[in-house]
């Protein structure tokens, strides 16, 4: 029996995308165990997951554990999603067979021998796509990303907090407002305006992030409620589900909360949403930088950040009101 190990040390939403590789081999091989090979940064997401039997995180210096426990586990077979040499000798090591080969190499940032796209019309299929290593005859078909479970202790958790704010907010607007790439953020004075927007409509949107953004986000104008590394990435999602809509920039995070469905509008400068962001979303985006796509984790452009500054907040607030209706629901409630 076949047991694949799949190495995907990239970023959160990454991790969250690559979800859908391991429900297609399941599918293939139902009691095949699948393990994942992560950073330590994504291992959360993955825990009581439905597809994921093993997590691995990736440390450099307790790669030699990681190969024991691999080894233990009996893994056959390793597809290397994230493409990386090291990637390919820890599985080679841990004595898999490489279903593919990595061989980029990274050193401060710059990567070298990076590998031929497989064609496709986004990230989730190109991932998936990467079934194809071990059963050939894949014919894709979209399989929605899927995150873990959380435990009965986490889910009361979130009820508890949901009681304590029913009486607070009437509209319930999640709001991501930062990621580790600074050029895909938006500047914090739009956040402002329209956060200052919402509470005009009686609204008092709640802003998620890590510990490290609730600084940040305090300093953002306007009423809001900061809960910044109060909740885990599993429980994001749960919480995220009694949203009514959410507003992020791209960013791990957004793609944990697009797995839920629920309404959502995505702000995109350098990188492509066509290819990127989640299928239902409303995409507000650069219309004209030259720099755009520019793949990068920090602008070089000699007008810094400028695909983000372009998505002024008239925009972003004109699709608010398109999708919440806020004005209509204003107007119902005067007449």
């Amino acid at each position: 029996m076949k047991n694949i190990l799949v190495v995907n040390r990239l970023g959160i939403g990454d991790t969250v995308l690559t979800t859908s590789l391991a429900q297609a081999i399941k599918q293939h091989l139902p009691n095949a165990r699948v393990g994942f090979v992560v950073a330590p940064k994504s291992v959360d997401l993955l825990k009581n997951h439905p597809y994921i039997d093993d997590v691995f995180s990736y440390q450099r210096n307790t790669k030699d554990d990681i190969i024991k426990k691999i080894k233990k586990s009996e893994y056959t077979d390793a597809i290397i999603v994230d493409e990386r040499l090291t990637s390919s000798l820890l599985a080679w090591r841990a004595g898999c067979k490489l279903r593919n080969i990595g061989r980029v190499i990274s050193v401060f940032g710059h990567h070298w021998l990076k590998p031929k796209r497989v064609q496709s019309d986004s990230a989730t299929q190109r991932f998936a796509q990467y079934v194809q290593y071990i059963f050939s005859s894949y014919k894709y078909q979209y399989l929605a990303p899927v995150i873990g479970g959380v435990t009965n202790q986490e889910n009361n958790k979130i009820n508890d907090w949901i009681h304590q704010i029913n009486n607070t907010v009437s509209k319930r607007i999640l709001i991501i407002p930062r990621g580790v790439a600074e050029n895909k953020n938006w500047p914090s004075e739009y956040f402002g305006v329209v956060n200052q927007y919402l509470n005009s409509k009686s609204i008092i949107p709640i802003y998620t992030g890590a510990k490290q953004d609730i600084e940040y986000i305090d300093a953002i104008k306007g009423e809001k409620i900061n809960i910044a590394g109060r909740f885990n990435l599993r429980e994001l999602a749960v919480l995220a589900k009694q949203m009514d809509a959410c507003i992020t920039v791209c960013t791990g995070p957004m793609h944990i909360v697009a797995t839920t469905g629920i309404p959502m509008i995505a702000l995109y400068g350098p990188t492509d949403p066509a290819y990127w962001a989640p299928l239902h979303a409303t995409i507000v985006k650069a219309d004209h930088a030259p720099c755009q796509l520019c793949r990068g984790t920090h602008c070089s452009y000699k007008i810094k950040y400028d695909c983000m500054q372009q998505l002024t907040p008239d925009r972003v607030i004109k699709s608010i009101d398109s999708l919440l209706n806020l004005n209509t629901e204003i107007e119902e409630k005067h007449e």
